[in-house]
């Protein structure tokens, strides 16, 4: 998924783990996550040497972050296929809740060989706002899972449907008060036509 614009977080400053990298090593994790290889599912092909011309480094040198960055849990790579999860993409990079549709998220992820690796994506899609394209891509490789347990955005589609269906409701509940409103003002109507009969005519009552 390239050619795409990407953010970064600015919080991603905030956490611990980050501050605490060197120079080059946030340079690296940035690298993950804005590159020219990297995918908005936050799994995507890496290989080594390209990361490192890239970024300006040697081979060893990115071999030995991405290392370091397995032992703190911020990626899983697969080094016979040279695929890579970034744990946290949706947390400091480009949450998958804007306009990419679902076959481009699909694509991306035929592309991967080592599955497992989109499971980590999985259980990271729980814990962030995901669209309802992202969503469908991930069903695509595990049909088991459901809606109930990711933090679905509505797309502006979706969005624009539910403010009509709210404004119909609530133009249903304004006619249901008025109708409501009106069968009481009848009501009084009729008691206060009753009463004035009554002081007219008392004799007409003396019956009921």
């Amino acid at each position: 998924m390239q050619n795409y614009s990407r953010n970064v977080k600015s919080h991603i400053w905030a956490s611990r783990t980050f501050h605490r990298l060197s120079a080059v090593e946030k340079t690296v994790y940035l690298y993950l996550l804005t590159g020219p290889v990297t995918s908005d599912t936050s799994v995507y092909l890496m290989p080594l040497d390209q990361a490192a011309l890239d970024v300006g480094v040697g081979v060893d040198e990115i071999e030995r972050i991405i290392k370091k960055f397995e032992e703190l849990e911020l990626v899983v790579y697969d080094w016979e296929q040279e695929e890579i999860c970034v744990i946290d993409y949706f947390q400091f990079g480009t949450s998958p809740v804007g306009s990419l549709c679902y076959e481009m998220y699909a694509k991306d992820f035929a592309k991967i060989n080592n599955k497992e690796l989109i499971g980590f994506a999985k259980e990271s899609a729980k814990r962030a706002d995901i669209s309802i394209s992202y969503f469908a891509a991930l069903q695509d490789v595990f049909p088991e899972i459901c809606e109930d347990d990711f933090p679905i955005r509505a797309t502006e589609k979706t969005a624009k449907e539910i403010r009509e269906a709210a404004k119909i409701g609530r133009k249903k509940i304004s006619e249901k008060r008025k109708k409501k409103n009106d069968t009481v003002e009848e009501d009084k109507k009729e008691e206060i036509k009753v009463e004035e009969t009554k002081e007219m005519d008392p004799e007409m009552f003396d019956d009921l």
